[in-house]
């Protein structure tokens, strides 16, 4: 299996072009390479594949360490999105389909010679779920520095 090794803010995956390989079990695969102390060592493991949406440039698929398939990462998607831009797969600006949504991401800019970008991405308002008096709550007033 070839596969690339990227990090975001400290978040590291495995990532598999299955644009071009086929990985048949995406979950076991997880948990072998995840492992820090007899696999290649990361956080999980994000397949890059041809989007099944049409209003999507690459579909990413986040699998954990444990072997659980996660929604969305927000780190993943920036390395994805730089992987894309560095094979010329995408122009400024890629849409990702992950598991919950299709989010959109801006590649800023990006370094060849050190396999090296900065790339943002849109991942919508935050929402943080409360059930302290059994009702549910919504924060969406956020915003960041």
């Amino acid at each position: 299996m070839k596969f690339t090794k990227m990090q975001g803010a400290g978040n590291d995956y495995v990532y598999v072009n299955c644009f071009e390989e086929i990985l048949s079990d995406p979950q076991q695969t997880a948990i072998q390479v995840s492992n820090r102390n007899f696999g290649i060592g990361s956080d999980g493991l994000i397949l890059l594949a041809p989007a099944s949406k049409n209003d999507a440039d690459v579909e990413m698929r986040m699998f954990n360490a444990d072997g659980s398939e996660g929604d969305i990462c927000g780190n993943g998607v920036r390395c994805v999105v730089l992987w894309m831009s560095m094979r010329q797969r995408v122009g400024d600006v890629c849409r990702v389909q992950t598991k919950s949504r299709i989010v959109t991401a801006r590649v800023l800019d990006v370094d060849l010679a050190t396999e090296r970008g900065t790339v943002c991405v849109d991942m919508g308002v935050a929402e943080f779920w409360g059930d302290k008096s059994g009702d549910t709550e919504c924060l969406t007033d956020l915003s960041l520095p």
